[in-house]
């Protein structure tokens, strides 16, 4: 019984890895098909959707909460993981992608590419990795500390953290409350609280009652979200005379993000437990899964070449319905790509 409690759990974070990959190559298209200056369905379906894409690398943070604060890894064991698992693979293709522009072998160019290596200025998509290794370094203090708490230490945690990172800061943008930088939280700053909610969403939090109930409020509350802030993001637009795009509700600890993350983690994984889905169907999910980290790594080199599948799909279709499909079809290439590459020997364990 326990085994298919564990299988059926990593089904359901499988499942939010692709979806949090597919969001991500979506986020990072946001500009297809986008006519900033028209105001029109197209702007707000895909001000809509770029709010909704944000939360792609919160639920990546929630997944590895998930799998690496609910057991005791020793420091020595944690060192491996991020050695093996994201330095290496993040050291290999950071290389790639620099000697490919500076071909040149010398002094110099190592010199160059070391610097840019430690300050994350090969590709500014690679970010998020180098923000989990610095959660993976933390792993061992915070499972310390998580395995003293109950649900009310929890609640209050994230309380704390909403308010001084989710709420205060979007009142002071729109109001004219200021509250001194001086008293600040750290534990609740960066993306640690995404990580221990994580945690708490998959191995802590009983999602046995009213589940049907909860869901549909959530639903709600979701898009309650997105229209809001679409519609406050339009406010900003205009009050700037619609110079530049310009999307201030889109930072990662904001309620506006955190809420819609939270729902969208909540509603799989109860909508997951609720399915018993075929070991055929499981094996497909795995395989797709096996290969978002590869995804991630070379998006950021390849997603531009393929505006291509765009332009076709917009010839036949709807611009906004164009773009969902072109991102939909570039995920699916990118897949079935690093698919092809872990077959590679040696190859397969970087990526």
């Amino acid at each position: 019984m326990e085994q298919t409690k564990n299988n059926e759990r990593k089904i359901y974070l499988d499942v939010l890895r692709i979806l949090a990959c597919f969001l991500v190559i979506a986020c990072h298209t946001t500009s297809w098909g986008f006519d900033q200056k028209a105001i029109n369905l197209n702007w707000f379906l895909s001000t809509g959707w770029y709010i909704i894409t944000k939360t792609a690398v919160p639920i990546f943070f929630m997944i590895s909460g998930a799998l690496y604060l609910n057991k005791d890894y020793s420091y020595k064991q944690i060192l491996e993981k991020i050695l093996k698992r994201i330095l290496i693979p993040l050291l290999i293709f950071s290389a790639l992608i620099y000697f490919r522009k500076n071909t040149e072998i010398s002094f110099q160019n190592l010199k160059s590419f070391i610097w840019a290596f430690l300050n994350c200025k090969i590709l500014d998509y690679y970010w998020f990795l180098y923000t989990l290794i610095g959660l993976y370094i933390m792993t061992p203090f915070l499972r310390k500390m998580i395995k003293n708490l109950n649900n009310k230490d929890y609640m209050i945690f994230f309380g704390i953290w909403f308010v001084l990172q989710g709420i205060i800061p979007i009142l002071e943008n729109y109001t004219k409350l200021q509250v001194t930088n001086n008293f600040a939280i750290q534990i609740t700053e960066g993306y640690i609280c995404y990580y221990i909610l994580g945690h708490y969403i998959f191995n802590i939090m009983n999602i046995s009652k009213n589940k049907k109930y909860l869901i549909s409020i959530a639903m709600v509350l979701f898009f309650m979200f997105i229209i809001l802030s679409t519609i406050i993001t339009y406010i900003d637009y205009k009050s700037i005379n619609y110079e530049k795009w310009l999307v201030f509700l889109d930072k990662l600890n904001y309620i506006s993000i955190a809420i819609p993350t939270i729902i969208i983690v909540y509603c799989i994984r109860v909508f997951l437990e609720d399915i018993k889905l075929r070991e055929k169907t499981k094996n497909k999910i795995r395989t797709i899964a096996s290969t978002t980290f590869g995804v991630y790594l070379i998006h950021g080199v390849l997603i531009e070449k393929f505006v291509i599948i765009y332009n076709f799909f917009d010839r036949y279709t709807y611009e906004f319905l164009s773009k969902i499909i072109a991102e939909i079809f570039v995920f699916a290439i990118m897949v079935i790509f690093v698919y092809i590459l872990k077959k590679i020997p040696y190859l397969n364990k970087a990526i």
